[in-house]
């Protein structure tokens, strides 16, 4: 089981939970507790992301490609030093971009780097007025 943190787009809350599978009920950030040369594989089933370690561990993570008006979900891998590296586009394969902060993710100040890459400001600020 890895160490896995699930942050809402909508709210920014984030959940931790230590297991081998979590179930994502809107798009979120994923951050998980492994480093780059543990990956051996990225695969869609479905809606769902797998990450299968080169241990044989698998991560599955379900509802992963589920997208709505907040985007898509993203991945975000922390490794032991505290590196962060974003996976950009998981179906592409292993592309890993350096981050300093998952709040990179949240929210940016012009342009996306693919549909539904972040949430604008405007369009965080809508989603909580409507929601409260």
């Amino acid at each position: 089981m890895r160490l896995l943190a699930v942050v809402s787009k909508l709210t920014g809350v984030s959940t931790t939970v230590e297991s081998s599978a979590v179930t994502l009920n809107a798009p979120s950030i994923v951050k998980l507790s492994v480093a780059r040369e543990e990956i051996s594989q990225l695969t869609r089933i479905n809606q769902d992301l797998v990450v299968r370690l080169h241990s044989g561990e698998t991560i599955t993570i379900k509802n992963f490609y589920v997208t709505n008006d907040l985007g898509a979900s993203q991945l975000v891998l922390a490794e032991n030093d505290g590196t962060l590296w974003w996976v950009e586009n998981p179906q592409a394969g292993l592309h890993f971009e350096q981050i300093a902060d998952i709040n990179e993710l949240l929210v940016t100040s012009g342009a996306s780097h693919e549909a539904g890459g972040a949430v604008w400001p405007w369009v965080l600020a809508g989603a909580v007025a409507a929601g409260g």
